[in-house]
């Protein structure tokens, strides 16, 4: 998994925390966002699963628990449903 990114804005304060998880082909399949400061092992993250076909292209994005909201755990990934 990538290490935590802070996105910043003009002013230099951090707008947004992202998490990646990576897979073989090196895909992005596990993305979190959650505001500066929150942990992995924390509440507080919106989190997305992107599918891929045969060739590496991107064919679905699905929320955790089908909803973009920041309430969940981006340690706990794996273990959400997605829709």
């Amino acid at each position: 998994m990538g290490a935590g990114v802070e996105i910043h804005g003009s002013s230099g304060e951090p707008l947004l925390l992202v998490a990646v998880e990576y897979d073989a082909s090196d895909n992005a399949v596990y993305v979190g966002e959650s505001a500066p400061g929150t942990s992995q092992s924390s509440i507080g993250w919106r989190i997305k699963k992107i599918t891929y076909d045969a060739s590496n292209n991107a064919t679905d994005v699905k929320w955790a628990n089908g909803d973009h909201n920041f309430k969940n755990v981006f340690d706990d990934r794996a273990g959400y449903s997605y829709s």
